[in-house]
């Protein structure tokens, strides 16, 4: 089952958790559009991830979640508007990652 997924129709966002919680924001809402580019030359492990920050809510969202190409198109109206930011990052923090059984990913 999929952990969830989002949509984005015009300037809204829909965040649906496979718990069945929802949660909608505006464009207008959103303070800082992150665009972190994670992976490593040596270990070749590159993904993209959006952190969106609102006043109120932070959304992480992994680009194998359903409906997370749609965040792209509100990329260019954050940047042109000076909230966007893309940092590049070797791994993402231990504590984000998943853990399998006896090994850590």
């Amino acid at each position: 089952m999929p952990k969830g997924k989002i949509t984005v129709e015009g300037t809204l966002a829909t965040l649906s958790l496979a718990s069945g919680a929802s949660f909608s924001k505006s464009l207008e809402d959103l303070k800082t559009f992150y665009c972190l580019l994670v992976g490593s030359d040596v270990f070749a492990n590159d993904f993209t991830c959006y952190l969106l920050c609102f006043d109120d809510q932070v959304w992480l969202v992994p680009e194998m979640t359903a409906g997370a190409v749609t965040l792209k198109s509100w990329f260019s109206p954050i940047n042109e508007t000076g909230r966007s930011v893309v940092a590049q990052l070797d791994s993402l923090p231990r504590a984000w990652r998943k853990k399998y059984g006896f090994c850590r990913v």
